[in-house]
């Protein structure tokens, strides 16, 4: 068996160990010593991280938030959904797929970032490239790194914090201190111009590109409270002349060669992607779906105007002979797994100016074909974000914000009526992983 072939089965399938062990617990036989590989070898782990992190989580993760938040129902071809009902037992085999799946992408840039450290030229090792490749590949795993935990954090609240591979029962760090964690590693990439801009490597926008990183730095900051960044993050991008808002929105979906897509996942079929068209669409349809989650009453309200150009993308309806489905209608066959895109940044640097950001509001609001907001149609600075995060959620509609977003700005109570009585806002730890490792019920 050739190393390379060897190596990354080894390292990308370690997640076939026995139910009995942790996917923290990395024994040490799976996995090759940094010191014998070379270049070829850290570029393929590079990929397989690209990949893990597409894939390994699995696809319900996409749609989570959305779920979670009521924009989602089960179907009657469905049956219950934890998930949508937010009632989610620690031994969910969906629960346990999200958090090993995470893991097991922070293993694979960890390796990464090891097997980088190791690559230093010599005269045993002529065939090393130039370091300014490899400080964009250490970027461009850091960056996934800091996605993956970005990920985790919104999901569980604290997680642990696992910088370099280890074979130790670690205990979880605090939300906080995974957010300062995640905002080093974006400052690597961001400050030290470490990433090459986007469009200045193959591959745009499925590479991580110096613009990816601004774009996650600012929903960082949103998150995070830090106006100041959140702003200049989202402003950058919106002066950069390599993106704008799309004046068809359903091409954003269905083509790369559109102006807002600043970072996605290739999702081919090839690299195993996630058919994540089979949860909304039926088998009566072309691509032959399952149907088991559809779009609530409470959402289908949302595209009521008939001048709002993203009705039929969000939800349209399927006729068969006997029924009409009304199917979520954004992902169509193994489109690519949007992770930004301006049309966020507009929004961010909306809701963080306040009422000083409405033209930013209104921008988006006329590429979508709706009518503009006087100053004279906000009666409060409340009044103003309930327009912002009313739009914010048309326009992000099942891309994975919506729970969340309540989360931050505090509306769980008052928006989702699955979670009223529920004091915990977050998943509960896999129960196969904390029977493993107790520590995980405790924080550093």
């Amino acid at each position: 068996m050739k190393l390379n072939h060897l190596i990354y089965t080894l390292m990308l399938g370690t997640a076939l160990g026995t139910s009995s062990c942790s996917w923290l617990d990395l024994e040490p036989a799976t996995a090759v010593s940094p010191s014998i590989l070379g270049q070829g070898e850290v570029e393929q782990l590079l990929t397989g991280t690209y990949r893990s992190l597409q894939n390994d989580p699995g696809r319900d993760t996409w749609v989570l938030f959305d779920m979670r938040g009521e924009n989602l129902i089960n179907t009657y071809l469905s049956g219950s959904n934890d998930f949508v009902n937010n009632e989610i037992p620690s031994n969910n085999g969906t629960l346990l797929t999200m958090w090993r799946g995470y893991y097991k992408a922070i293993y694979n840039a960890n390796t990464t970032l090891s097997i980088l450290s190791n690559l230093e030229p010599s005269e045993k090792n002529t065939h090393i490239e130039p370091s300014e490749k490899n400080t964009h590949i250490e970027a461009q795993a850091r960056f996934l790194r800091a996605y993956a935990y970005y990920c985790l954090a919104t999901r569980w609240d604290g997680v642990p914090i696992i910088k370099d591979n280890t074979l130790e029962n670690v205990k979880r760090d605090k939300q906080s201190a995974v957010f300062n964690f995640i905002k080093e590693e974006l400052s690597f990439c961001i400050d030290e111009g470490h990433l090459k801009p986007f469009g200045e490597t193959s591959g745009a926008p499925f590479t991580v590109s110096l613009e990816a990183a601004q774009a996650l730095m600012a929903r960082l900051a949103l998150t995070t409270g830090d106006m100041e960044t959140a702003k200049n993050m989202a402003e950058t991008l919106i002066a950069n002349p390599k993106f704008k808002l799309s004046e068809n929105y359903d091409n954003i979906f269905t083509t790369t060669n559109n102006s807002e897509i600043i970072f996605s996942f290739r999702n081919n079929t090839s690299e195993g992607g996630q058919n994540l068209y089979a949860l909304f669409t039926t088998y009566n349809s072309p691509m032959k779906g399952s149907w088991f989650l559809c779009p609530s009453p409470e959402s289908e309200k949302l595209f009521e105007d008939p001048a709002d150009t993203r009705n039929n993308t969000c939800i349209t309806t399927l006729e068969s002979v006997s029924e009409t489905y009304i199917i979520m209608n954004k992902f169509r066959d193994f489109t690519p797994l949007i992770v930004s895109r301006i049309a966020e940044m507009y929004l961010i640097s909306a809701e963080e100016q306040g009422r000083n950001g409405l033209n930013r509001l209104n921008e988006l609001r006329r590429s979508r074909g709706l009518n503009p907001y006087n100053n004279s149609d906000i009666a409060s600075e409340e009044d103003y974000q309930k327009k912002v995060a009313l739009e914010r959620r048309k326009e992000l509609y099942c891309e994975g914000f919506l729970f969340f977003d309540l989360i931050r700005t505090n509306k769980i109570s008052e928006e989702v009526v699955s979670m009223n009585g529920k004091t915990n806002l977050y998943l509960p730890l896999p129960e196969s992983e904390v029977q493993y490792n107790p520590n995980l019920n405790e924080y550093n």
